[in-house]
Formats: structure tokens, sequence, C-alpha cells
């Protein structure tokens, strides 16, 4: 977001990053600067499943359940987040975990508690399942 700053005199700015000694710039330097970046990319962010492109539901049901079938019982829930990064935004049980996969593909996933609620520790204990859902926003 770019703001319009009126000022009488050059503002000097502190910027510290990771060079070891800070700099100081003008105001006029920075939105120079930012001016020239590259826009972000638009669009979801790419996850592990998102190789989309132009698929209709039903295959990209089956890419997802192709991903699912990669989930072992006993598999920690570090490595099943490897594979599905997206939480869904709704309500989570320490029990099991859902998974959002745009569009509309939802994966749950069941954990055991082995070091604590939440813990990338716990473990798959049993069956994953896949469903068409859109996401949950509770």
């Amino acid at each position: 977001m770019l703001r319009t700053v009126l000022v009488s005199a050059p503002l000097l700015v502190l910027v510290s990053g990771c060079s070891t000694s800070p700099k100081t710039r003008t105001v006029a330097e920075i939105v120079v600067a930012r001016a020239k970046r590259p826009a972000p990319p638009k669009g979801p962010p790419a996850s592990a499943a998102s190789s989309q492109g132009n698929l209709d539901h039903e295959q990209r049901m089956q890419q997802v359940r192709e991903l699912v079938s990669r989930i072992k019982v006993g598999m920690k829930r570090s490595e099943v987040e490897a594979i599905f990064r997206h939480k869904d935004g709704g309500i989570q049980h320490t029990s099991l975990t859902l998974y959002y996969e745009d569009p509309e593909v939802m994966v749950e996933v069941p954990f055991e508690s082995t070091g604590g609620d939440w813990s990338r520790e716990n473990r798959v204990n049993g069956s994953v399942r896949v469903y068409r859902s859109l996401p949950h926003l509770d």
C-alpha cells in the first residue's frame, strides 16, 4: 500500500535490515524503491496439492486422494502437515484436524495426543476422510 506524505523538509527514516549497520534514507528513496519491486503473485497460495490448473472437481478429489494415500497410521502430525499445509479456518478438535485444499476439498485426519494437544509429535490413529466442503470460517 502506498501512502502520500507531505513534508516541507526531507524526512529521514532509519532503515534496519539484515546488514550490520542501519541506513538512513529519505521517504522519497523508500517510495521509489518500493515502486520498483515486482508485484506479489495473485491467486491462492501454493500448497503441496495445488497443481490443479483447470481440473474439474472429481479430478481434483482424485488428486487429493492420491496424496492421502501417502498418509499412514502412526505418521507424525509434522509429516502430514508437509503434505497438507492449509488448516481449515473453522473450529478444530484435538482428536482430528481438518485441512482445506482448494477448491472445495476437505481432508479430515484423526490424531492421538502424544506430546500434548496440537503437538508436531501427534500421530495419525485412524482413517483419513476426504470430502467436498467449502472452508469454515468459525
